[in-house]
């Protein structure tokens, strides 16, 4: 393949490739409406890795939030860097892709610097550390900042829209068992019945407390009549008396005493 660079900017003294990838959700993890999946990011870091006849030595990938608790969130990112030595090469598409932390960031490349490595962002055809371009350093240090911004911004976007979303009533989270999440008149989010979930559990309560069934011949039941959690899974004792019928303190002090609730 030939290079698309201009190799002459490059440092004289590149040794290996390392190739770093990061989204923030799994949801993010494709190639639409401006996303960059993780494959997308890789394929295009190795290209250029081969079309300067750079050896890669590491691949890493991170999916997490690189604004909130980087340090946990980016731990592939700190492996590869600690394995870095001198003229190692670190790639990335882009540098939000590496950094929406201001704090994390210096840790990161200070490190690079000490190790006298370079990074390099192909998006924004941006070097870090690298002698022949020494204006970019400076480039570099304004991408983070305006990365940190950006997520600054939705961070509080995303306040006020949870603080607004509260004041007006809506729920959040996870629907109960027997509930699922729907909008009201006004667009607020509330939980109504689950019809399919109240048919289950009606037929559970009737094998349990009407006709003192196990939990376990509960579950087998409902399973052999084609019924399913929500994650699509066959139902367990467990799921029928924690979840369906949310067995509480007075149910499980009934079962101590007459022994009518058994898995």
């Amino acid at each position: 393949m030939q290079a698309e660079y201009n190799t002459n900017e490059f440092p004289s003294n590149i040794n290996n490739g390392f190739i770093y990838g990061r989204i923030s959700t799994k949801g993010q993890n494709n190639d639409m409406n401006g996303n960059l999946s993780l494959n997308s990011q890789v394929v295009m870091a190795k290209n250029f890795c081969d079309a300067n006849h750079i050896i890669i030595k590491s691949v890493g990938n991170d999916i997490g939030s690189a604004y909130n608790n980087p340090g946990q969130n980016q731990k592939e990112l700190s492996r590869m860097v600690r394995m870095m030595n001198f003229g190692d090469l670190l790639v990335v598409a882009d540098i939000s892709r590496l950094f929406r932390n201001l704090d994390f960031a210096m840790q990161i490349i200070g490190t690079i610097k000490k190790k006298e490595s370079f990074i390099y962002s192909f998006t924004d055809k941006i070097w870090y550390n690298n002698p022949n371009r020494i204006c970019d350093d400076e480039v570099f240090y304004q991408k983070i900042l305006d990365s940190q911004k950006e997520s600054n911004k939705i961070s509080q976007r995303m306040k006020r829209s949870v603080e607004f979303r509260k004041n007006r009533g809506d729920k959040f989270g996870i629907a109960p068992w027997g509930k699922k999440p729907a909008r009201d008149d006004i667009g607020r989010r509330i939980f109504v019945n689950n019809d399919e979930e109240m048919a289950i559990t009606k037929i559970a309560k009737d094998l349990v407390i009407n006709k003192n069934y196990t939990f376990v011949n509960t579950a087998n039941i409902l399973n052999d009549d084609g019924y399913r959690n929500r994650k699509n899974k066959p139902f367990t004792a467990n799921y029928v008396r924690n979840t369906i019928l949310k067995m509480n303190s007075s149910l499980n002090y009934l079962n101590k005493k007459i022994g009518c609730f058994k898995i």
